[in-house]
């Protein structure tokens, strides 16, 4: 895409002299710089996990933790309202 902007001069000069060194087209170095400061600046934020606990009651007395089975069991059955 062709674009029109106005560049600082020395900034001008300073790309031109580092384009010949480098043997390409100002065009590059320009987009290179480009895509460095928005690759720098474009961050995204970490992922923060929002643990909210909640009140989930009380254990019920025939209730057993320590035995999958027997919850299984208790699973299986109706329940009484």
């Amino acid at each position: 895409m062709r674009i029109t902007i106005n560049i600082n001069d020395q900034l001008v000069r300073a790309a031109k002299h580092r384009a010949a060194e480098a043997g390409v087209p100002l065009r590059e170095i320009i987009d290179g710089a480009l895509r460095q400061y928005l690759a720098e600046t474009i961050k995204k934020k970490p992922f923060k996990l929002r643990w909210k606990p909640h009140d989930l009651g009380v254990i019920q007395p025939d209730v057993f933790l320590e035995s999958a089975d027997l919850l299984h069991d208790l699973m299986d059955e109706p329940v009484p309202f």
